[in-house]
C-alpha cells in the first residue's frame, strides 16, 4: 500500500519543480513525525494537492516567477501550483529532522523528501489528513507498496 500526503499549494508543486530564486524544494515541515512502522526511510509516497492554497506563498511564488530573467521557464510550476484536488506524484522518504542548513526548513519536524517523481498527468482525488492509503489510483500508474516500479 502506497500511503499519501496531502499538502496546501504552492507547496505540493515545489517538491517537483524547482522555485525560481530557492531551488526544488527538499523537506516538508509538520508538526509530526510519521511512525516508522508507517513510513520508514527509503519509502515512496504520494504528494497530493489538495484544495487549501497557501495565499501569502502563492504570492510570493509568483512575484518571484515575474521577477526571474525568463519567467516563461517557469511556466510549468505557475501551472502545477495551481491544480487542486489531485495527486502530483511521488517522492521517497529520507527520514525527519529536527534542524536542517536547508532553505526550506522552518520546522519543527522536517520531514527529508528526495528522488520527485512526477505524474504526466495529475490524479483527480479526494484528499484526507496525515497520512493514508492512496494505493488504488497509484496501482494505475505502477506504483504501489512505497516503491517505485
Amino acid at each position: 500500500m502506497l500511503l499519501a500526503l496531502t499538502l496546501h499549494q504552492p507547496w505540493a508543486a515545489l517538491l517537483f519543480l524547482p522555485h525560481p530564486e530557492m531551488g526544488l524544494k527538499d523537506i516538508e515541515n509538520r508538526t509530526w513525525a510519521p511512525s516508522p512502522g508507517r513510513l520508514a526511510k527509503g519509502h515512496w509516497f504520494a504528494v497530493h494537492a489538495g484544495l487549501g492554497v497557501d495565499r501569502d506563498s502563492m504570492r510570493d511564488l509568483l512575484e518571484a516567477v515575474g521577477a526571474a530573467p525568463d519567467p516563461q521557464a517557469h511556466a510549468p510550476l505557475v501551472a502545477l501550483a495551481r491544480v487542486r484536488g489531485a495527486f502530483l506524484g511521488t517522492v521517497r522518504f529520507d527520514g525527519c529532522v529536527r534542524t536542517s542548513s536547508s532553505r526550506w526548513f522552518n520546522g519543527p519536524i522536517g520531514w527529508r523528501v528526495a528522488e520527485p517523481k512526477l505524474l504526466s498527468e495529475p490524479l483527480p482525488c479526494r484528499g484526507e489528513r496525515g497520512l493514508w492509503a492512496a494505493a488504488g489510483p497509484f496501482e494505475l500508474v505502477g506504483m504501489s507498496r512505497g516503491v517505485a516500479s
